[in-house]
């Protein structure tokens, strides 16, 4: 990976961690109230502050499930209004995208290639493989459309991934008899994905690293920071009860 691609500049205190990242700088902030209840006044505001554009913010709404709208999509950035998707294109200086999480990982790619960049929500149902007609195949997750999107559908080879924000894997157990089904389907990849396969600790990171280079992106130029969110007091946390959000940044410098 080329030295302008890595991390740097990092820094975690108890409002934000940032870091560069190519043309791009990426922020996480914890403990942020819902976009959508503040019409993303707030996000906007701190969106600025790293130096976007007030008209080019890209405010995405997640999917939690599949029954919502946007699953697993990637959409071009719209400054206009809240973008209801699991991942967004990013393609102009000035321009940002921000989205919110509390446990799932969100995860930044960017092709020098195509000079695109896509900023994407890494949650355990937008990486359960989904079968979409438009695809032709049942092996589909955000990932691969993220990849598609930012590549142009080319080759990915030369694609740079950032992964930050998510509970870790040892703390994101499904061992109760409950929550089997929902590791199910990651269990044929064992350690490749889980921190632990007998209680079912499903490492986020993992399954976004292996999707990635199952897809051809290089392993070096796949990057992860943390902390994890459920051991981390300043960042929400879904297993620790919180109904705030952590807000991820990606300002296009």
């Amino acid at each position: 990976m080329e030295q302008s691609f890595k991390g740097r500049e990092m820094m975690f205190d108890s409002q934000q961690l940032g870091l560069a990242f190519g043309p791009l700088y990426v922020s996480l902030f914890g403990h942020q109230k819902r976009m959508i209840e503040d019409e993303g006044r707030i996000a906007s505001t701190l969106t600025v502050a790293l130096g976007a554009s007030v008209s080019k913010i890209c405010r995405v709404i997640v999917a939690s499930d599949q029954n919502q709208e946007g699953f697993q999509l990637t959409k071009v950035a719209d400054y206009t209004d809240f973008v209801r998707a699991d991942g967004v294109v990013l393609t102009e200086p000035g321009s940002a995208a921000l989205l919110q999480t509390a446990d799932c990982a969100s995860g930044i790619l960017y092709c020098p290639r195509t000079n695109r960049a896509v900023l994407f929500h890494g949650g355990r149902p937008a990486l359960t493989p989904f079968c979409r007609q438009e695809s032709g195949t049942c092996d589909w997750t955000v990932v691969e459309t993220a990849l598609q999107a930012v590549t142009k559908g080319g080759a990915k080879d030369d694609v740079v991934a950032l992964v930050i924000g998510n509970i870790c894997g040892q703390c994101f157990k499904h061992e109760h008899e409950s929550a089997h089904h929902l590791a199910e389907p990651f269990l044929h990849l064992g350690e490749k994905v889980f921190a632990d396969v007998e209680n079912k600790a499903l490492d986020l990171y993992k399954v976004i690293k292996h999707r990635l280079m199952h897809a051809g992106v290089r392993e070096e130029n796949i990057s992860h920071t943390g902390p994890c969110t459920f051991e981390t007091p300043v960042l929400s946390s879904h297993r620790r009860g919180d109904t705030d959000r952590n807000t991820t940044v990606v300002v296009w410098r």
